[in-house]
């Protein structure tokens, strides 16, 4: 059964209504990463050891090409909530939210 032009904008608009309360997003993700050093006397060295960190760092597509950069641990929190945001956003237009 095909939707008529009402039923169509209704759901436009409880797709607004939801991105609004969502507040500020960003497209990518924040991977989290721990790495070792190399230095043979360093404590990372052993196998255990998950290495220094961690690392927090944003990952995104842009214009075609992957990027990431260095988060900074003040701003992590906003960016990370971007993130889940940008995955609700997709969920709710695709309609199956």
């Amino acid at each position: 059964m095909e939707k008529t032009i009402e039923q169509l904008e209704e759901h436009r608009s409880g797709i607004y209504r939801q991105m609004a309360a969502m507040g500020d997003f960003r497209p990518g993700m924040i991977s989290v990463n721990y790495r070792k050093c190399g230095k043979p006397n360093c404590v990372c060295a052993s196998k255990e050891h998950p290495g220094h960190g961690p690392q927090y760092l944003w990952n995104a597509t842009q214009k075609g090409k992957s990027r990431a950069q260095l988060a900074l641990r003040a701003r992590t929190g906003k960016s990370a909530r971007g993130g889940c945001q940008l995955q609700t956003v997709r969920t709710v237009v695709s309609g199956s939210h």
